[in-house]
C-alpha cells in the first residue's frame, strides 16, 4: 500500500490529469477564447498543449502541488493574431512552481502569485 504522502499527492494528480485545460488568463490578460489555448497534463509526466498557434509538449514533475515544467518543445509557426498570448502563455507556463486546484479552476503560480489560469474546456 503506498504511504499516506503519495496517496494524497497521487489523488492530487488525478484530479489534474487527463482533463484537457483551456486557458482563460495568463497573468492579468484575458486570453480570448477564439485562440483556445489549451493543455493537457497526462499520467506519464508529459504534458500536451496548443498555444493558439503552435502545438507544444514538454515533460513535467509534480510532487502535491510543487510543478516543475521542462523546457517546452514546440512546432515553429508565426501567427501575428495570436503571437502575443502564445508567448506570454508558454513564458509563464514554464516558470510555474505551484499548482492549484481552485473549484472548477486550475491554477499555476510562481512565487505565490497566478500566472496561468484554466478552466476545462467544453469541447
Amino acid at each position: 500500500t503506498p504511504k499516506p504522502s503519495s496517496a494524497a499527492s497521487d489523488v492530487y494528480k488525478r484530479q489534474v490529469q487527463g482533463i484537457v485545460w483551456r486557458v482563460e488568463r495568463v497573468k492579468f490578460i484575458q486570453v480570448p477564447q477564439q485562440y483556445n489555448l489549451r493543455m493537457l497534463f497526462n499520467d506519464n509526466a508529459k504534458l500536451y498543449g496548443f498555444s493558439g498557434c503552435n502545438v507544444f509538449n514538454a515533460s513535467y514533475s509534480q510532487s502535491s502541488n510543487l510543478l516543475k515544467v521542462n523546457p517546452l518543445v514546440s512546432t515553429k509557426k508565426y501567427c501575428a493574431q495570436s503571437n502575443y498570448y502564445e508567448s506570454n502563455f508558454t513564458q509563464h507556463l514554464q516558470m510555474a512552481d505551484r499548482i492549484e486546484l481552485n473549484g472548477d479552476k486550475l491554477q499555476l503560480f510562481h512565487n505565490n502569485e497566478v500566472v496561468v489560469e484554466m478552466k476545462p474546456a467544453l469541447n
